[in-house]
């Protein structure tokens, strides 16, 4: 589960998972600790674009921090698909800071 499995940013200017390849709900992100650590304008925990529509599960979402005018620290939502929407079930977003929306945009 998450706190056993993290996926750890390189502190770089980038989200430790991104999502945009027009993805559906039956493409499951699950059990893992999402952490980059860094600060930066897109040092984010998980950027979903592009009609992008996920599934993210038994999650912790923590230490994100997108600073210098960024937004959504823990998990940034763009261009989401307006027939589908990024699921979140049993996940923790925590510990994430932005310029505005640290937990999500």
């Amino acid at each position: 589960g998450p706190e056993l499995t993290t996926i750890q940013g390189s502190e770089a200017n980038e989200a430790v998972v991104t999502i945009g390849s027009g993805e559906s709900y039956n493409e499951v992100l699950d059990g893992f600790t999402i952490d980059n650590q860094g600060s930066d304008r897109y040092t984010r925990g998980i950027s979903v674009s592009d009609l992008s529509a996920p599934t993210i599960k038994n999650c912790i979402i923590q230490g994100n921090n997108c600073t210098t005018s960024g937004s959504g620290g823990g998990l940034y939502l763009n261009g989401a698909s307006s027939t589908n929407a990024t699921t979140l079930l049993n996940t923790t977003v925590t510990n994430n800071t932005a310029s505005w929306g640290g937990v999500l945009r």
